[in-house]
């Protein structure tokens, strides 16, 4: 993120994983840091197999990409969602998609913006997970 390793971690709330409904894909990771939370959820994207799947930015419908910054009383302090006008760059590359093994593999880019804390990129990640279906 912006240049920094992010990988989940911190108990509680230290968990990764992703959600596969029927061509549905959701994957999320949580962070906690001190007293600030963090998570990072990509929704509703539609795969099929192995490719390059873009998103937009409504989150409870087409396709999106959220990054969530709270305060320990569960406050949200950042919000960041994908733009339109980024669509080109807000992608998921499916690499395997193993539904015997339940096994999803890829890496991801995108460039979310807040309102109030302005933008932030995630680049270079890569995600090897079991997924749930």
């Amino acid at each position: 993120m912006d240049g920094e390793v992010w990988i989940p971690g911190g108990n509680p709330t230290g968990s990764f994983g992703a959600e596969l409904n029927k061509d549905d894909l959701s994957i999320f990771a949580f962070k906690k840091i001190g007293t600030q939370y963090q998570s990072l959820t990509c929704a509703h994207l539609n795969v099929y197999g192995a490719g390059k799947y873009y998103f937009k930015y409504r989150f409870a419908g087409p396709p999106g990409a959220i990054y969530d910054v709270r305060d320990k009383n569960g406050k949200s302090k950042c919000y960041y969602q994908a733009q339109d006008s980024d669509s080109l760059n807000n992608y998921v590359i499916i690499t395997k998609l193993d539904y015997q093994n339940t096994i999803i593999s890829g890496t991801f880019n995108f460039k979310l913006y807040s309102d109030s804390c302005g933008y932030v990129n995630f680049t270079n990640g890569r995600f090897d997970l079991k997924f749930q279906q």
